[in-house]
């Protein structure tokens, strides 16, 4: 993480990488990852600290919390905070550079937008920048109904994620990563939440996945089948007979 200096909007406009464009922004962070109530409403004050300095805003955690908190009535807690800003820096739409003050002493960290908006009058989505409080719960149901094709309204399902929201964000950007995309997790996430009494839930969905992710790699040509009967077979007295590649009959 390289260290910059600090300082006013207009001082930190110079380490801008993007034409910037807060609702392209908050856009392109849906496009990347199904959001919380609480992650939409985070989204949206991050998308507004960027505006001044064309993407780029300095802020500490306690202040940013404190910002929330006037801005929507509810309250965040400081690790909901960082991990969010580190899901942002993961999934590629905002960089964290470690920053100090021009005395070198230490300063809030400047965070720097990475996705640039098109260089076209009209925005590449239909649907623009809304209210948040309005609309924010309402969106992202749809948006996560949509994309798992099934409702959560069953209060066992929605405690079970809230539950282990962090381990499922983990899971899902470490198979994300490995190949799954990210409706194929919410598909494996949705088949499991039919069975709210799982003991070891990080477990059972790492399992899960790692099923899929191996009939993925499979259908794609990527592993084959029978060298995974083989290895599990190994030193057995069960005769292997490569039926796929042995000579026609006759």
């Amino acid at each position: 993480m390289r260290v910059l200096i600090n300082g006013k909007p207009e001082e930190l406009v110079k380490y801008s990488k993007v034409t910037y464009d807060k609702d392209y922004f908050v856009q392109a962070v849906k496009d990347r990852w199904e959001l919380t109530d609480l992650q939409i409403r985070m989204t949206y004050l991050i998308s507004d600290l960027a505006v001044k300095a064309n993407g780029v805003f300095s802020v500490t955690h306690q202040n940013f919390i404190k910002m929330f908190e006037e801005r929507f009535k509810m309250e965040v807690s400081l690790s909901s905070v960082r991990r969010f800003f580190c899901l942002l820096s993961k999934i590629g739409v905002l960089s964290i550079n470690g920053a100090k003050r021009k005395n070198n002493q230490q300063s809030a960290n400047i965070y720097i937008v990475e996705v640039e908006a098109p260089k076209t009058e009209e925005q590449p989505y239909e649907h623009r920048h809304e209210h948040l409080e309005e609309h924010a719960l309402e969106q992202h149901n749809i948006a996560l109904n949509k994309t798992i094709n099934k409702p959560l309204k069953n209060t066992l399902k929605i405690n079970l994620v809230n539950k282990n929201q962090e381990i499922i964000d983990k899971l899902i950007l470490e198979y994300m990563h490995k190949g799954l995309s990210k409706k194929v997790c919410l598909l494996v996430l949705s088949e499991i939440q039919q069975n709210p009494n799982i003991k070891n839930f990080g477990g059972y969905f790492r399992n899960a996945l790692e099923n899929t992710l191996y009939k993925h790699n499979v259908k794609h040509g990527k592993v084959d089948p029978f060298e995974r009967f083989r290895e599990r077979t190994k030193g057995s007295k069960i005769p292997l007979y490569d039926w796929l590649s042995a000579p026609p009959e006759g």
